[in-house]
């Protein structure tokens, strides 16, 4: 075992290097003795059984699990440039073309988990890795579910400064549109090297997110500003949407300047099999807006 990449309250992550091949690899280790809760050792098989399904070149790919009696190891595909988060501290915030372009991999990266009814619940500048070309890859899927369409989920769970508000309401919600709120604190950090909401303690913080009041600084192109604000929206019906209509289609927003659209396959319940769609075979009836996304400011200061 390698340098400790990472520690949390379960597992601890190590740079590996495979003796045979010298592919570098991380490796994550959860000690079983301090699993002592059933439902979190659910949540571990669950995170493996999901990762098992995903081959994404913008999702960490897990190579191999290897159970034993004390400590079950996640193998996984390493990544050299850091989290994104420990990225923009030290730039202090993003250009737009910078936040664009990984804001576009980060998209590819959930597009893929939504067409396969798969929510993140966990999207956060710490969970998007770096490769040693700055590429994205998201990881950490200990919050992840599969879900059936229309299924509803109740539980309370997410970083605290990315959690959507119907989340916060501890009322059953739609999983989709929590991943596209935390994909606009995302955005909104990676361009303002902040987040937009704050609060003393947690229910300061969480009253202030369940009030939708942000500010966005005047210095902020208009394009990025109209992204955020139609991912930020209270109303998770009315938040832009990654492949599904009713709202604004992320994919076609101007700030983008994409000629295709985002997603591999048109939504459906069989998105798997289904031909690959593209802007121009699709009716101009269901590219909708971004004025009819609820924009909403706040009075408060920028911190």
């Amino acid at each position: 075992m390698g340098v400790l990449l990472g520690e949390g309250s379960f597992a601890k992550v190590r740079r590996a290097c495979h003796k045979l091949t010298g592919q570098a690899v991380a490796i994550k280790t959860y000690e079983r003795a301090k699993v002592t809760d059933p439902q979190q050792w659910k949540r571990i098989q669950q995170e493996v059984r999901l990762m098992e399904r995903l081959n994404h070149p913008r999702v960490v790919r897990l190579f191999e699990t290897v159970e034993g009696p004390k400590r079950t190891h996640l193998i996984m595909e390493a990544c050299s440039g850091g989290n994104l988060c420990t990225y923009v501290k030290r730039r202090r915030r993003l250009e737009e073309a910078e936040a664009r372009r990984l804001l576009d991999q980060i998209l590819q990266a959930v597009e893929y988990l939504h067409v396969r009814e798969i929510i993140h619940r966990d999207l956060k500048l710490e969970n998007i890795l770096l490769d040693e070309a700055r590429n994205v890859k998201l990881v950490d899927f200990g919050f992840a579910t599969s879900v059936a369409q229309g299924r509803r989920l109740h539980v309370f769970c997410g970083t605290p400064s990315y959690i959507a508000p119907e989340i916060i309401k501890r009322t059953d919600y739609a999983g989709k549109p929590v991943d596209i709120w935390s994909l606009g604190i995302v955005l909104y950090a990676l361009l303002c090297g902040c987040f937009p909401f704050s609060g003393a303690t947690y229910p300061d913080l969480y009253k202030h997110i369940s009030r939708g009041a942000y500010r966005i600084p005047e210095w902020l192109g208009g394009g990025a500003s109209d992204l955020i604000s139609c991912m930020l929206v209270l109303d998770p019906v009315r938040r832009a949407t990654l492949s599904q209509f009713g709202g604004l289609l992320i994919p076609f927003h101007d700030w983008l300047h994409r000629k295709e659209a985002l997603f591999k396959y048109f939504p459906g319940p069989n998105s798997e099999g289904q031909q690959l769609v593209s802007v121009q075979n699709l009716s101009r009836a269901v590219i909708v807006s971004a004025s009819n996304c609820c924009h909403t400011w706040l009075s408060t200061a920028f911190p």
